[in-house]
């Protein structure tokens, strides 16, 4: 049997702390909780119980501002599903999906009424974390039918993506990689 020692907390130095490899931890968290307990009782806010009912009749209810915690949380939930919902459009975009599928997805965008048709805020002109958009990444792998439903809901041909230092717009990389068909529809959208 291992015999413990007790040594007061304010004469504890690093060098003589007594414990084994398995002690270590368990003893730390014992440490960390009587510091926690000094700083709690120090606080000003703290309220003096006389009795243990108390606590359990009024309870604790700590001062916080609940209305910034809740807008808070409310703008990055909101934020969140943006965020999500981009990802799968491009995500259904490079598997070649339906076009309706996408158009469902364009549909639920919060902000296509906010911006112009045209802008860059809207789900159908953003670009993702590589810095493509909806159009060039459709134009790139070769579907046309998506390509038409992105400029159907406003997508913006125009909007020029750079990769390695070079910049290209969704006609010119349609051009590099031979789709002619979406080529030329770009062509005719300009």
């Amino acid at each position: 049997m291992k015999k413990k020692l007790n040594i007061p907390l304010r004469n504890i130095q690093p060098d003589t702390v007594p414990f084994t490899d398995g002690d270590g931890l368990k003893h730390w968290r014992s440490f960390r909780n009587a510091i926690n307990t000094i700083r709690l009782l120090q606080n000003p806010k703290t309220k003096r119980l006389n009795s243990p009912d108390e606590l359990t009749i009024s309870g604790y209810r700590p001062e916080v501002q609940t209305k910034q915690r809740s807008d808070s949380s409310r703008n990055f939930n909101e934020a969140l599903k943006n965020i999500q919902m981009q990802q799968l459009l491009f995500s259904l975009i490079e598997k070649g999906f339906p076009p309706n599928i996408i158009e469902e997805i364009l549909n639920k965008d919060p902000k296509k009424y906010f911006y112009d048709q045209k802008s860059q805020h809207s789900l159908v002109n953003k670009k993702n974390q590589r810095g493509l958009t909806p159009l060039y990444v459709a134009a790139k792998l070769g579907h046309l039918e998506i390509c038409k439903i992105l400029i159907e809901k406003g997508a913006n041909p125009q909007i020029s993506v750079t990769i390695n230092g070079i910049e290209e717009t969704p006609l010119e990389v349609a051009q590099r990689w031979r789709h002619l068909k979406i080529a030329h529809f770009l062509q005719q959208q300009n």
